[in-house]
């Protein structure tokens, strides 16, 4: 492989074109794509990587790759549609957006967001459609939280789960690998007590699906996981009422 490195001097392949604003470019890219591909065939991708990341495994090996890889992958492209979005609602509201109000492009390369979401009204499903949108982005984790009053918060985390994975979600791409939707009472509410749920992204298989209900009864912290194959679907099935002992409950 070393010295298919050293090799500058051979012509380009018919089928690729290379501009002026190529000299600024790296040696090793303006190879022939015959021999790009003959490099790239000794790069070992990580077994871990599933099918939809299988090109970050070039990425993460060569320098002169991830270069290559950004300039055809454009992280940033869905950083801007979101910039676009986001200034879209603030136009509906006859409002103007300040600069922070607005998502930098230099975070195209984020795999980690956390997205806090206050006195949030979960009634209402289309103000759910923003985040349909941050599911489509290659993120590792993403998680959501929503803060509200206590009253009628047993049910919620269902609502939310299905309002966001519903019947029409067959129709959503989502390539993140892991979504955590939470629910979190304002501090200090009578009956205080958070909701979590998390959606592990297998992108060959049926996503997994576990929730965990947390809640602090007579000092103790209760917790209770479910798994289902068939992400947020019969979730009405396996929720409970927290109030009542389970099996779960430990005498720690």
């Amino acid at each position: 492989m070393a010295s298919t490195m050293g090799i500058t001097d051979v012509a380009p392949s018919s089928t690729e074109v290379v501009s002026a604003d190529n000299s600024k470019i790296f040696p090793f890219l303006l190879l022939p794509l015959e021999l790009r591909v003959h490099v790239y065939s000794y790069t070992t991708i990580s077994p871990l990587t599933s099918a939809g990341q299988s090109h970050l495994g070039l990425v993460y090996s060569c320098r002169q790759i991830q270069r290559e890889m950004l300039d055809e992958y454009d992280p940033s492209k869905d950083v801007k549609q979101m910039r676009r979005l986001f200034y879209s609602c603030f136009k509906y509201m006859r409002a103007r957006p300040s600069p922070s109000d607005l998502i930098s492009e230099t975070s195209g390369l984020v795999k980690n967001i956390k997205v806090r979401v206050f006195y949030f009204d979960i009634e209402r499903s289309d103000t759910l459609r923003a985040s349909h949108r941050l599911f489509e982005f290659y993120l590792d984790h993403i998680i959501i939280e929503f803060f509200r009053a206590p009253e009628g918060f047993d049910t919620k985390l269902k609502d939310l789960g299905n309002k966001l994975f519903g019947p029409n979600r067959k129709s959503r791409e989502i390539h993140c690998k892991r979504i955590t939707l939470r629910i979190t009472c304002l501090a200090n509410a009578a009956g205080e007590a958070s909701r979590s749920t998390t959606l592990d992204i297998n992108h060959e298989n049926e996503p997994a699906f576990t929730l965990t209900t947390m809640r602090d009864e007579n000092d103790r912290l209760v917790e209770m996981s479910y798994y289902s194959p068939n992400r947020f679907r019969d979730l009405g099935g396996v929720m409970v009422d927290t109030d009542t002992d389970t099996d779960t409950d430990s005498d720690d």
